[in-house]
């Protein structure tokens, strides 16, 4: 059963409370301007004290080489890489994002301040001076190092408007009841709603452009591949596209965020699309390099895995229901080929050796 939305966090309900309250209220003619200006510059001082307190924390933690590095998703901007994915150490990865907190505080502050002078405008010191301390509260790294609590590195990137989540549509909720319910190892998917509903296996060749929004580089080194491409800029039908004219035998498409998307073509007929299409998450879809061998198991389900296979495991065919079959018969037939020339090889060498043995008998 699918949970109702979330409610967003105090700091982003409570400005909108304050401007209905303040609209019936003038706050210069009660005589509140220097109170406001007070509860301003004391609330920036007292947030800037935290975050002393926690950098000095930080710190001050021991660092365990031992410890598992946090694997970090690359950063996308409009469909382009703009920064690699990376591992840190948790101490690390603290320090890099209490720096991005420090700023965060640092320019509202100025921002605030600079509106102000030009504008004399209490509004938005009051919203400001509420604010500050509330997101403060609610960041991570306030709640590790100040309250003591347990949050999950990497921390999530908050929604900047704080909006409430809506639950997923019937048809995602089942995809991720399905991923939910898959043991075998690997990283989900959710199948996209056009491409053909079978599963399939190959090397990852990853698009150039990642977000296959012009015709790919790598044109030439896609064919019988499985292309990995970028959600962003074009509509997914053109990657599929692009992918297929390049030979791709199937195509995963890395979503924007952690979670598996499912791709539309809302208006497009995409019946030329005749291999499986599938999403996965931003991380996960990090993992997929060039030459690594997968394959797509639950297209048909709405909802599967992508698994890596092992070293060394050339790996069964995966290409639909029959194509397994077929391939399993060639292999069969394959190696019962090899091993009967071997046999025959084998017969013939003993045969070879006979004769040369009577022939050296008669010399």
């Amino acid at each position: 059963m699918a949970d109702g939305p979330k409610m967003p966090p105090l700091s982003k309900m409570l400005p909108m409370v304050v401007m209905m309250a303040l609209n019936k209220f003038d706050l210069e003619e009660l005589g509140l301007r220097i109170h406001c200006e007070a509860a301003f510059f004391g609330v920036q001082l007292g947030c800037f004290f935290a975050l002393m307190m926690i950098e000095k924390r930080i710190k001050e933690a021991p660092a365990d080489p031992a410890e598992p590095k946090i694997k970090i998703p690359a950063e996308m901007v409009m469909g382009n890489e703009a920064k690699p994915a990376k591992e840190l150490q948790a101490k690390d990865y603290d320090l890099e994002q209490y720096g991005a907190l420090k700023t965060q505080q640092m320019m509202g502050a100025v921002i605030l301040g600079v509106i102000y002078y030009n504008w004399r405008s209490l509004m938005p010191l009051v919203l400001q001076a509420l604010m500050t301390p509330l997101n403060l509260y609610e960041s991570p790294l306030f709640q590790i190092y100040l309250l003591g609590k347990t949050v999950k590195r990497p921390f999530p990137k908050p929604n900047p408007f704080g909006f409430p989540e809506s639950p997923p549509p019937a048809e995602e909720a089942g995809a991720s009841a399905a991923i939910e319910g898959a043991t075998e190892e690997g990283y989900s998917f959710i199948t996209a709603e056009f491409g053909t509903k079978e599963d399939c296996e190959g090397l990852i060749c990853r698009a150039q452009p990642l977000t296959a929004d012009t015709d790919l580089e790598n044109h030439n080194e896609m064919k019988g591949k499985v292309a990995v491409v970028a959600r962003g800029v074009v509509p997914f039908f053109d990657k599929a596209q692009r992918a297929l004219e390049a030979g791709a035998v199937g195509i995963i498409v890395i979503n924007d965020e952690d979670l598996p998307y499912k791709c539309t073509a809302p208006g497009t007929d995409c019946s030329a699309i005749t291999v499986p299409v599938v999403c996965v998450g931003h991380e996960d879809g990090a993992q997929l390099t060039n030459g690594t061998r997968v394959s797509i198991a639950g297209v048909a389900k709405g909802a599967g895995k992508v698994v890596v296979a092992e070293e060394g495991n050339s790996g069964a065919s995966v290409t639909g229901g029959g194509a397994a079959v077929a391939g399993g018969e060639d292999d069969a037939g394959g190696a019962a080929e090899a091993s009967s020339n071997e046999d025959a090889g084998s017969s013939e060498g003993v045969k070879k050796t006979a004769a040369g043995k009577k022939k050296s008998a008669r010399d």
